[in-house]
């Protein structure tokens, strides 16, 4: 997806406009920094629903990881390795950032364990 991205976060303090201008003001700077450009690097606002847990949380992450399926990007056995997808973080847990929690995902593809076997059943889940 070369125009947007999705995210998926829980914000315990309620402080989404804060943590947004944080996340994009540091990617414009390195974004540009790195091309030697400047400018914005975002069109408009972004959007935010609030979503509680359940089964609209459950088919936004399943939507989440088959986003570039769905737009013919890469084939759904080529989604363990898809490198613009957090789905390669739940799969090799020794590569994913502090931040990152995998069990909302897995407990919504059947109550999986963060295990291999778990990670596979998942794989079969969006499959």
């Amino acid at each position: 997806m070369s125009n947007h991205c999705h995210l998926a976060l829980e914000t315990p303090k309620g402080n989404l406009v804060e943590g947004m201008q944080g996340l994009q003001g540091t990617f414009a700077t390195r974004f540009n920094r790195l091309r030697r450009e400047n400018g914005h690097i975002f069109q408009g606002r972004y959007k935010s629903l609030l979503v509680e847990s359940g089964e609209y949380l459950e088919a936004l992450c399943r939507s989440f990881h088959l986003n570039s399926v769905r737009a013919g990007i890469c084939g759904v056995e080529q989604l363990g390795g898809w490198p613009w997808t957090s789905l390669q973080w739940m799969l090799h847990p020794r590569q994913r950032r502090k931040w990152y929690d995998p069990r909302e995902s897995l407990v919504h593809g059947g109550d999986l364990a963060d295990t291999k076997a778990g990670h596979r059943r998942y794989l079969a889940y969006l499959a």
